[in-house]
Order: structure tokens, then sequence, then C-alpha cells
């Protein structure tokens, strides 16, 4: 990961829709076409469904606890066999759930010789326009992330025209930024995506909340700045009970983090991530508390917390959710797995840095995968929950 894709800001991106097709791309080394299904939409409505038949069976449960002997058997009966058929609906569409997340990983999949012609592709392009330490690197450009799409068999790539260009070229000169782009990988299908840094400023998620919750608003004391999220509930060795935060907020140890935004002092920094981890660990105030469950009313429902995962859960394709203060809740899948870092198809705003990244579970529950801290056009990158752990030396 380069110093450019670890950008420590959370930010938007103003996309033109511009996409480049490389010409005379040669597919003969690609086993299949790609599944270009929407996946992570399919998965929404269903969720959504899923939703409206627990609220369902909620009411019929209460008319039934409610009513009690009132009802008539004929009645009772009745809303019995509803709840009964609500529930068997939502086993279907879980199991369509399932289904539906492994098909959408199946298609991130690629053989290996199609594979390492990505990597090498990626390679070439960010020793080109990110990387200052090699041989190639064209200096100071426009050029802010680089990824591949392995769904789409794709390269995205993100300009920034507000800044210096390629070369001595123009800003205007566009055309001959992107055609040397498209030259360095000619037998490789590249996106644009242009855009530039902007501020969208935070209006949900703001009230006074304790116990806190993962995903509601926060802000470091005098930062003068919009606020982000808190992530989640985590213990610390020394430090006792508090909760995880985006390091870029956090900035060092013994600031104090206020609920919400120009709220109260609800804890204090005391253990600061390493480079690899944009993170930070914040010791809760006295009479202060935080619940292991994260909050999604967008979607009407709080998870609880069910497990913390581990590095192999990680898996390109995974359905995941965003909770976040800027976005609200979201829906997207893994891209990218890296050493310290995933990336996931969820576009994010200011206010969304220290999101967690969840898994809604059958159970009502969810599993935790880890914390938003930086945002890359239409995906957005987030710190993995073991790599938090052990960056933060924290217990649980």
């Amino acid at each position: 990961m380069t110093t450019k894709t670890s950008k420590t800001i959370m930010y938007s991106v103003v996309v033109f829709s511009m996409l480049i097709v490389a010409v005379g791309v040669n597919n003969a080394y690609a086993i299949s076409e790609p599944d270009r299904t929407d996946y992570v939409s399919m998965w929404k409505i269903i969720d959504e469904q899923i939703r409206e038949n627990e609220k369902q069976i909620a009411v019929d449960q209460l008319q039934i606890e409610e009513l009690g002997n009132k009802l008539f058997p004929e009645e009772r009966s009745a809303i019995e066999k509803r709840i009964g058929e609500k529930k068997a609906d939502n086993e279907r569409l879980w199991k369509k759930v399932t289904e539906l997340e492994q098909l959408n990983i199946k298609s991130y999949q690629l053989d290996p010789e199609t594979e390492q012609k990505f990597v090498s592709a990626e390679q070439k392009l960010r020793d080109k326009y990110l990387n200052k330490d090699s041989e190639t690197y064209i200096g100071e450009n426009g050029v802010e992330d680089i990824h591949v799409n392995t769904k789409h068999r794709q390269i995205i790539v993100l300009l920034d025209v507000s800044k210096e260009l390629i070369g001595d070229n123009p800003a205007s000169d566009v055309a001959s930024i992107i055609s040397e782009i498209k030259a360095t990988v000619s037998d490789i299908d590249v996106k644009v995506e242009f855009g530039k840094v902007i501020d969208t400023a935070c209006t949900t998620r703001t009230s006074t909340c304790n116990p806190s919750k993962g995903g509601v608003q926060i802000e470091r004391q005098n930062s003068g700045g919009s606020g982000s999220t808190m992530a989640f509930k985590a213990t610390h060795g020394t430090w006792g009970n508090g909760f995880v935060v985006a390091g870029h907020e956090a900035v060092a140890v013994n600031n104090n983090i206020l609920q919400p935004k120009n709220g109260v002092v609800f804890g204090t920094v005391k253990v600061m991530g390493t480079s690899s981890c944009d993170c930070a660990f914040v010791k809760l105030a006295s009479g202060k508390s935080v619940d292991n469950t994260i909050w999604a009313p967008e979607v009407g429902s709080t998870y609880p917390i069910a497990s913390r995962v581990g590095s192999s859960a990680h898996t390109v394709g995974t359905f995941l959710n965003l909770s976040g203060v800027g976005s609200g809740v979201k829906y997207g899948d893994i891209s990218t797995v890296g050493s310290t870092w995933v990336r996931i198809n969820i576009s994010t705003v200011t206010g969304d840095s220290g999101a967690p990244l969840y898994k809604p579970l059958v159970s009502g529950s969810a599993d935790l995968y880890g914390m938003a801290y930086a945002s890359s056009g239409s995906t957005t990158f987030y710190v993995p929950w073991h790599h938090i752990k052990s960056n933060l030396s924290l217990t649980d």
C-alpha cells in the first residue's frame, strides 16, 4: 500500500463517469467473461424483505402476548400460521443471501495467469505514478490511487485534475494524460475516475449517547473539524475499557474525545496506532460506557457484536455493511485484501472515518470486520479487526 492510498482523511470523489477502455485488449488469457451481476444490490433487496418479515413477526407475537386467552382459537391459529410462514420465508431468504454471496465471491476470482497479468499491470502503474522510490516514477502528478477490480477485469485509476498533472502537460490537456496512462498497460482495461477532495457535512447520528455504540458521532476536542464515527467497544490490558477511533481523528495521546461533536468528554486517547494502522484506543471517561453493539438506525437495527473475525474471514467478494455518521448504512463487497488493510466497494464521505464494517447474521447480531479510515473514489479502505487488536495491544 503506497503513501497515497493510505491518506488519513476521509473524502468523497466527484466522478465524471469517463470510462477509458484499452483498445485491442487481448482477452485470450481470461477463462471466463466478467460476471458484472450486481449481487450487492440483490442482497440489499432481500435484506429489506427479511427486516420487513421480522417487523411483522414482532407485531403478531405482541398481539398474542397482549390478547392471550381473549383470542378465539381460530384467530390464534391464523396468527401462529402467519408467524410460521414469515419465519420460513426468512430462512429461505437467508439461504438466498448466502448463495448470492458465494456467487459474488466467485465473480472476483481469476485464473492464475490472468491474476498475474493484473498484478504486474497494477505494479507498473504504481511504480510510474505513486511509488516515489521507483526508477520509473515520473514525479508529482494527479494520480491519487490505483487498484484492480477483478470482478470487472479493470484497473481503476483515480485522477485529481485540480493538482499538477503528468510532466509538463497543461491542466487542460487531460486527453494526453489519459493516453499515457493507457499506454502504460495497453493490454488491460482502465477506468479513470476524476475527482478531488471535498468536505461533506455530517447531519445524522449526532445525539448524546451513553452507553454509546459503534456508529455514533465523535470529535476530538478543539479540533474544529466536522467530527467522525466511533468504531466499536474495546478493552486494553493496561487502560481497561474504552473504544476505537480513527487515528487521524485522535491525532495524539492525551487528546480528549467528545461525543457527539461539541458534546461532553467521553474519553481520552491512550494508545496511538503505528503507521500501518490508522487507529487509536480511547479510555472511557468516568461515568461513560460503550455497548458491544453497532448502531444502524437507517435499517432500524442495533447489532450486538457476535464475534470479531480473524484474517481468513476477509475474502474478496464477501458482503459487508458500513455504519457511519456521514453515510449511514451502506452495502458493499470486499474487492482487495492487503496485509494490514482491506478495500471495499463502498463510497464514503466526511464523517465516516472510524465507521465499523460488519456482517449481519441470521441471529440478529453481527460479526465485526474492522474500521473505515480512508476512501478512494467509489471504494473505502478499512483496517481489519485482527490488525487493530495487535497494533493497539487490545485484549478484545
